[in-house]
């Protein structure tokens, strides 16, 4: 039996459900891992503080 469209793509969907959330928290890291290298390297004590921040919630 042929699945149609629709339910192929409600069934990668229904998958992908539940990994959206640790790929948007994954990005969020590498961004922020990016800003932190800038605040570094530039001297900017807000991305500094931001880095220090947001990796400290790992560790908790």
């Amino acid at each position: 039996m042929q699945m149609s469209y629709q339910k192929r793509i409600r069934q990668v969907f229904d998958f992908l459900g539940y990994q959206w959330a640790p790929i948007l928290v994954n990005f969020l890291h590498v961004i922020v891992v990016i800003l932190g290298l800038f605040g570094t390297v530039q001297y900017k004590p807000r991305y500094v503080v931001l880095v220090c921040v947001f990796t400290s919630q790992h560790f908790l």
